[in-house]
């Protein structure tokens, strides 16, 4: 009987499919914990952002706490995941958001549409 030595090249090529399987086994892993922590992250507010409950009509008409209002052109709105949403996509559906007005007009300018978790966290209305 003789033996068959296992050649250098051989024993690099086993080892290199090994590592791309075991890196190809934990990359979309790697993946799932990333999108978890991001999801996990809260998002910073201006001060100057106000709580309230909008109801999204036809574009630019919106019912903010319970009043007929108008987002201002160009109004930035943001989902759960902090991208931007576009209005025509939110028709006939409700919200518990933080916004901004502008300066001048007192138009909605920026609407932040929250996640439960953020929902939950107090804020101070000047109204309130």
């Amino acid at each position: 009987m003789t033996k068959h030595p296992l050649k250098a090249s051989f024993i690099f090529s086993l080892f290199a499919i090994v590592l791309i399987a075991t890196e190809a086994i934990n990359t979309p892993a790697k993946g799932i914990f990333l999108i978890n922590s991001y999801a996990q992250t809260m998002r910073n507010f201006p001060e100057a952002a106000l709580r309230g409950t909008i109801a999204f009509k036809a574009p630019p008409e919106i019912v903010l706490d319970g009043k007929p209002e108008r987002l201002s052109p160009g109004a930035r709105i943001k989902n759960e995941h902090n991208l931007l949403v576009l209005t025509a996509a939110l028709a006939g559906k409700e919200f518990v958001v933080n916004y901004k007005r502008e300066n001048i007009g007192g138009m909605v300018s920026e609407v932040w549409i929250l996640s439960s978790e953020e929902a939950k966290v107090e804020r101070k209305n000047p109204a309130q």
